[in-house]
């Protein structure tokens, strides 16, 4: 499992836990969902679980995810209801370049390369994402796979949900945001790892 799959998911777990051990459907549930080809940096994918029950919530850009992430929790054993509330994401023109650029800032940056899926981003990757970010995010592999840090943009607002290991690394992403070309707004709900 990915370094950034275990946070994911131990940051779910602690999410759905009522007690000091999680039960095993959520958690099985969530790992798959984040094994997803279609997840990306760009969707989250939250849930509560109760008895037997699992509420899906988040944002996503596909339909094709929505229902994905349904099935494979229904597939899940333990797993009896899905309650999928998993918004999904309007098309906005812009909104794909500010999710590239985003990324760029968030995971081009030396002081948050530790968070990027393998190290540092490189000049020719950041040039190929530009690139891509042209035509469109669908059909890519940017930003593929689970991240410590989610970048949910919605008509030039941009909302950062994940995990951090410091304040310092917190207020670096949202400050690498807050002077991109289209930004309008930046939430930070980054949670800082104290543990």
């Amino acid at each position: 499992m990915t370094p950034a799959l275990s946070l994911l998911t131990a940051m779910v777990v602690s999410g759905l836990a009522l007690t000091a051990q999680p039960d095993r459907p959520p958690v099985d549930a969530m790992r798959a969902i984040y094994g997803l080809r279609s997840y990306t940096a760009f969707d989250w994918i939250s849930a509560q679980y109760q008895r037997g029950t699992l509420t899906l919530q988040g944002f996503v850009r596909t339909a094709q995810l929505k229902n994905q992430a349904e099935q494979a929790a229904r597939k899940t054993s333990g797993i009896e209801v899905v309650d999928n509330r998993i918004e999904m994401l309007p098309t906005l023109q812009g909104d794909d370049e500010i999710r590239v650029n985003a990324y760029i800032a968030i995971y081009g940056s030396s002081g948050l390369e530790r968070y990027a899926p393998g190290g540092q981003l490189s000049s020719g990757a950041v040039s190929e994402l530009r690139e891509t970010a042209r035509f469109g995010l669908d059909g890519t592999d940017v930003g593929r796979g689970p991240h410590a840090i989610h970048i949910i943009v919605n008509g030039a607002s941009v909302l950062l949900l994940g995990e951090v290991r410091t304040t310092g690394d917190r207020q670096l992403a949202e400050g690498a945001l807050r002077s991109l070309p289209g930004v309008l707004r930046v939430v930070n709900q980054l949670r800082v790892n104290t543990r």
